[in-house]
């Protein structure tokens, strides 16, 4: 926190010009199910991680803390550059390529052997994560006008919620009758997120 306070820039804010139209509620609905798919998906790893390392290769919970950090890490390292692939490739497209991350880091890990492939996979889908949510935060901030920017980043945390209130309950049932189930399907969410066509950019928004 301390780090991010000292090392972010500070922007000015940029005036939209007077005849910007706002977008819509609507326009912001496909975004906001990407966020509730992500969230499902990250809600079915959690929740059944642990279970399936005892399953697949009898680890216990020093691993499944460790595998996860690392996951983290991988997020961690991704934000931080994200500024630097935000001013080469849109933000559309990095959000693109974080489901699709995540998608194949997701549908991998139930049948990844030994270790070392496990621990390759989870990054991918950490770095997936990493990536995605700066994305969407990015576009949400680019393209709603600032008064109403907080009520757009309380849906998003909305979203968040819905994502874990249905992901625990799902992914353990999923697992309980097949413990690829919930890998499979969190992937398949990511697969359709990294697909949804959203809204084009507001005439007037900031780049």
């Amino acid at each position: 926190t301390l780090w991010v306070a000292w090392a972010l820039p500070r922007l000015p804010p940029v005036a939209q010009p007077a005849d910007a139209l706002p977008p819509s509620r609507d326009a912001f609905l496909p975004l906001l199910g990407i966020a509730s798919l992500g969230w499902i998906g990250l809600a079915f790893l959690e929740g059944t991680f642990g279970r399936l390392l005892e399953r697949t290769l009898g680890l216990g919970r020093l691993e499944f803390g460790l595998i996860l950090g690392l996951d983290g890490l991988a997020a961690i390292l991704m934000g931080v550059a994200f500024p630097t692939l935000a001013r080469r490739l849109s933000v559309t497209a990095l959000l693109r390529g974080a489901f699709l991350a995540q998608a194949a880091g997701l549908a991998a890990i139930p049948f990844a052997r030994p270790l070392a492939v496990l621990v390759a996979v989870n990054a991918l889908y950490g770095l997936g994560v990493g990536l995605a949510t700066p994305a969407i935060n990015a576009i949400v901030s680019r393209d709603t006008p600032a008064d109403r920017q907080g009520a757009l980043f309380g849906r998003l945390q909305s979203a968040r919620s819905v994502g874990f209130l249905i992901g625990p309950v799902a992914g353990g049932a999923l697992f309980d009758l097949a413990y690829p189930l919930p890998y499979l399907l969190a992937g398949a969410l990511a697969l359709a997120a990294a697909s949804v066509r959203l809204a084009p950019r507001p005439a007037g928004a900031t780049p």
